[in-house]
């Protein structure tokens, strides 16, 4: 059973002062005896901590919550949340993200990162200053790593403006961008226009790319006159088929 403190003064107030704090602790430490639970062995006995009472396990356990190996246990496990969070923002990188992070990759010439953002198996990508279609990633990882050999160190993809549609029933993001090309201080070329169009898969792939450049040599009049003058025979083949 729990034994009163030595009294600390002879006069009967301060008895009973001394008295009425004894009895307010044994009642605390009852209470606290059928709430607080812990995995060492229960004790009724009390130690005392500068003014407050405690008991001996409940201090050991206190000691324990806040040891060096408690907290770099702790500590390790709150690093690790965050690089899974981390890992989570990037997965769940936006359509409009993902295409301007390829052109992040051309600016450093890192094209292995740029191919790393094509779906493997569903591709298709067309540039219109080639004749032919990429339906396979490593057709297009050559094309790209050429074109990046002869292009200047300090040539630079500008976006000038990205708009984004809202994913269709398949997840299918559709992105368009429209961007030029300039030296890295600043510095715009003439003729470097473009824009391009991409499809981006719900699972964060690029699966479709359309590059439109600007045509160094502006021939629309020239055009205009040239479908004028094979408009009717363009006619007369669609009508005998």
């Amino acid at each position: 059973s729990l034994q009163p403190p030595p009294m600390m003064t002879s006069t009967s107030t301060s008895r009973w002062l001394q008295l009425a704090l004894w009895t307010a602790m044994q009642w605390v430490a009852a209470a606290s005896l059928k709430t607080h639970r812990t995995y060492l062995k229960p004790t009724n006995r009390l130690v005392r901590m500068g003014a407050l009472w405690t008991r001996p396990h409940t201090l050991q356990a206190n000691r324990e919550s806040f040891s060096p190996t408690v907290m770099a246990y702790r500590r390790r496990i709150s690093s690790m949340g965050a690089m899974q969070n981390n890992q989570a923002e990037q997965s769940m990188a936006s359509p409009g993200d993902i295409v301007s992070s390829y052109f992040e990759c051309w600016n450093r010439r890192d094209m292995e990162a740029a191919i790393a953002l094509f779906d493997e198996n569903n591709l298709r990508y067309e540039d219109t200053l080639y004749p032919k279609v990429f339906t396979e990633k490593e057709q297009l990882k050559r094309h790209l790593l050429g074109i990046a050999a002869v292009l200047p160190g300090n040539f630079e993809f500008i976006l000038d403006d990205l708009s984004v549609a809202s994913p269709n029933e398949a997840g299918v993001s559709h992105v368009g961008v429209q961007w030029h090309v300039g030296l890295s201080d600043g510095v715009e070329l003439p003729f470097t226009r473009g824009c391009s169009f991409y499809k981006v898969s719900a699972e964060g792939k690029i699966i479709y790319g359309f590059d439109v450049p600007e045509p160094v040599a502006k021939t629309g009049d020239i055009t205009i006159a040239i479908l004028r003058l094979v408009s009717p025979l363009l006619k007369m083949i669609s009508s005998k088929a």
